[in-house]
């Protein structure tokens, strides 16, 4: 069947804006032409596999692109958190709750995007954090060394961090 498809619509469908935005507010027009984009590298390199195919066969190949198919296609956190957990994501705002610390944050002077959320980048941001006048000992606090405890503590972490 040959129908039109409209990057907005297969968003939606697909599940990828119900996973950005905030709690309680419609989820955000994403304003780049994410499906657009991504069906054409798909169609690309379906391209190219069906010309290299010709070669070698003789024979061509159908190939059928749809938005709302590469768009699920993106979803490998939303599938590892079904598998791992038996969740699905959710609205979170601005950071994410299952990846301390990583996200975006209000500083004095505009947004701060934080990407801490490996052990290593974590340990090198809280001594950064203790030396410039956070609590004494933040760097060094083994409960946040590591992904689980960092997500167990992650309120405490905000509460540092966001001011």
């Amino acid at each position: 069947m040959h129908r039109a498809g409209f990057g907005l619509i297969a968003e939606a469908k697909s599940g990828i804006m119900q996973m950005v935005g905030t709690p309680g507010e419609p989820p955000p027009l994403l304003r780049i032409s994410l499906g657009d984009m991504y069906t054409g590298i798909h169609a690309v390199a379906a391209i190219n596999a069906a010309l290299l195919g010709r070669v070698k066969s003789g024979r061509g190949q159908h190939i059928d692109m749809a938005l709302y198919d590469t768009l699920v296609s993106m979803h490998e956190y939303a599938v590892q958190c079904y598998t791992l957990r038996g969740v699905l994501p959710e609205q979170t705002g601005h950071d994410m709750p299952t990846s301390t610390l990583y996200g975006v944050f209000r500083a004095a002077d505009g947004d701060l995007v934080i990407a801490a959320q490996v052990d290593d980048a974590w340990k090198r941001l809280a001594a950064l954090i203790e030396t410039h006048g956070g609590p004494a000992g933040f760097g060094s606090d083994a409960r946040f060394h590591d992904s689980v405890g960092r997500n167990m503590h992650r309120q405490t972490i905000l509460s540092v961090v966001q001011p």
